[in-house]
């Protein structure tokens, strides 16, 4: 499952992230970073709302309580800010269909292939 963190401060999130295992999570990758958006590669079969819960119990128990973040999921390859919204509606939304992406399909399979993962979680 691809999210991405959005944080100004995300190479100490990633720090407090990454220094933990995660009971159902089998690693975390960083695809690419691009200004405050970290795309990370989460090897799971744990939902999205899990995931969240999971990684932000662990940087509040390591001191980040002070910290401004937040995790999105990706959706037609852009990043989701609107959660909330049906995807019925997200098909009809410029922003969602647009020729640029924030994390194309290919930069993903080319992602897990060359760092040997095994198809999407």
């Amino acid at each position: 499952m691809v999210i991405v963190l959005i944080a100004a401060r995300y190479k100490r999130l990633m720090e407090w992230i990454n220094n933990r295992k995660y009971e159902g999570i089998n690693g975390i990758y960083i695809i690419k970073i691009v200004g405050p958006k970290v795309f990370l590669y989460i090897a799971t079969n744990l939902d999205f709302e899990t995931i969240v819960d999971t990684l932000k119990n662990s940087i509040k128990a390591q001191g980040g309580l002070a910290y401004v973040y937040e995790f999105y999921t990706i959706y037609h390859e852009k990043i989701d800010y609107n959660a909330y919204i049906s995807a019925k509606v997200k098909d009809t939304m410029r922003y969602f269909n647009t020729k640029q992406k924030d994390l194309s399909n290919q930069e993903l399979e080319d992602f897990l292939k060359s760092n040997n993962i095994k198809g999407k979680d």
